[in-house]
């Protein structure tokens, strides 16, 4: 068997296949993956709004095509690089500041504070306060007392809906003490 990569040609042995071998779980699984990204790349290609951030992303992906990037976009989850809470002392009005990325585009990324105990305190949406794609904010709404040990869970959605999580832990320190009294007092 004859394969040409990166202009050279080379020469292999043909590929055996085992038509009586049963996939795997994880096989079947990204099987199912690759027919959904497949499916959502088609979708794509004859949505106008969606075929118009696919088509402002090629620029950056040299010789891909809309439709390659689309599929690729559908394969992989947002990343949630960071989420900054020091900004966060319990009090309605403060922010935490969060950093997702995508290879296109998150479409929302959503907040949720549980305490200690397992009990949720606020959820609610984060806001892009700027153009820039990779840094979101989350106001807080609710009064929050047990501040130690409460988890901040974030979730970043793409444009194909797949999910990206990431969960903090606080851990309140001597700054965040000062801060609360003083706001407290006020």
């Amino acid at each position: 068997m004859y394969r040409v990569m990166r202009g050279k040609t080379f020469v292999q042995a043909a590929p055996v296949y085992n038509k009586n071998r049963i996939p795997s779980q994880n096989e079947l699984a990204a099987r199912a993956r690759f027919t959904n990204a497949i499916a959502f790349a088609r979708k794509a290609m004859v949505t106008w709004k969606l075929r118009e951030y696919y088509e402002k992303v090629k620029k950056a992906h040299r010789g891909m095509t809309i439709f390659g990037i689309a599929v690729r976009n559908a394969m992989e989850n947002p990343v949630v690089l960071h989420i900054d809470t020091r900004g966060y002392n319990g009090l309605p009005g403060s922010k935490i500041l969060i950093r997702v990325e995508d290879s296109v585009k998150v479409m929302e990324v959503t907040v949720s504070i549980i305490t200690a105990d397992g009990i949720l305190v606020e959820q609610g949406a984060a806001y892009a306060p700027v153009k820039n794609p990779y840094d979101w904010v989350y106001k807080t709404r609710a009064v929050n007392h047990e501040l130690k040990g409460c988890k901040v869970i974030v979730v970043a959605k793409n444009l194909p809906g797949n999910e990206g999580v990431k969960e903090n832990v606080i851990e309140i320190g001597s700054k965040q003490r000062k801060k609360r009294v003083k706001a407290t007092v006020r």
